[in-house]
Order: C-alpha cells, then sequence, then structure tokens
C-alpha cells in the first residue's frame, strides 16, 4: 500500500474494495440478501485503536503494535465464527499492509483517512445484530 500520494479515486476505489472483502453476502431461508462477516463492535475497536494516535503525539513504534493486536483479535473472532475466516483475514491484511506502509505522520493521517472512508463504505454492508 503506498501512502505517499493518496488521490480522491484512490479513496474510493480502494475503500469500497477493502470494506467489500470484510463481508459476505448470504441469503436467509425466505431468499433476503443479508451480510455476514466482520462484526460491527471488532472493526469499530480496531479503527478506534488506529485513530487514538490523532489526538495524541505520532508514536510510530505503538502503532506498528496494531499489527500483532489485531492478528489476536482476527485470531479469536476465528475461532468463535469460522464461516467468516476469509473476511477477518481481509481485515487483517488491510491492516497488516497499511500500518507497514505508515514510515511518517502524513502515512499515518493518510492511513486514517482511508480507513475512515473503508469504515463508511462498510458500515452500508455491516452484518445486522452488531453494535
Amino acid at each position: 500500500m503506498n501512502l505517499d500520494n493518496i488521490t480522491p479515486e484512490f479513496f474510493v476505489s480502494n475503500a469500497q474494495t477493502y470494506a467489500n472483502s470484510f463481508v459476505t453476502e448470504v441469503k436467509d431461508r425466505q431468499g433476503n440478501i443479508k451480510y455476514d462477516g466482520v462484526t460491527k463492535n471488532q472493526l469499530r475497536r480496531i479503527f478506534d485503536e488506529v485513530k487514538r494516535f490523532e489526538n495524541i503525539s505520532f508514536d510510530l513504534p505503538r502503532i506498528k503494535m496494531i499489527i500483532s493486536k489485531t492478528k489476536y483479535a482476527v485470531a479469536r473472532a476465528k475461532q468463535k465464527n469460522i464461516k467468516v475466516k476469509e473476511q477477518y483475514e481481509a481485515l487483517d491484511k488491510f491492516i497488516e499492509d497499511g500500518i507497514k506502509s505508515i514510515q511518517n505522520e502524513t502515512h499515518y493521517k493518510n492511513f486514517v483517512s482511508l480507513f475512515e472512508a473503508v469504515y463508511g463504505f462498510y458500515y452500508e454492508k455491516a452484518p445486522q445484530g452488531e453494535g
């Protein structure tokens, strides 16, 4: 993930793609379309963790620690619901790629903005019944 020169097109196309990878479309017994995948609560926790460095000083080592925190959260979530394994792995990859790409404060701000866009597109299809 290149966080150097982020364009509006990058936000829209990539944010939608990432968001869609966090959910999967399923049909209920009546044939209604619903979504399953990363829960609202889980994504919100990770989003809040990434975003919290906006309000405190830029701390690259602690920002990089988000990768391990995400891996832990994803592993626990996959144990609870194996049906959404691929969606949690997509979230893990998004976070890992994004955090590893952060080299300075501008990169961090660009990643936060991208994550905000992803979160917005995700929320449109977020699994019902979760936070």
